[in-house]
């Protein structure tokens, strides 16, 4: 019984990644090339910032360990 519900989430998540690919790629032809990386450029630099906001001791001690250098 697991493993019929393991297969469905399995198969949700390809599912998911399938439809993601399709519109990565409909958007990138639409657009073009340039338009996607710099929304992906930007959405990872945003990624950033959260990720310095939400947990900064963790870049406070990576910053640290490569000042030690």
């Amino acid at each position: 019984m697991t493993q019929r519900k393991d297969l469905r989430v399995l198969n949700r998540k390809s599912l998911w990644g399938a439809v993601v690919g399709v519109v990565i790629a409909v958007v990138w032809v639409a657009f073009d090339g340039l338009a996607v990386l710099l929304v992906v450029g930007l959405a990872a630099a945003g990624w950033v910032i959260g990720t310095i906001f939400d947990r900064p001791d963790f870049y406070i001690g990576l910053l640290e360990r490569i000042k030690e250098r």
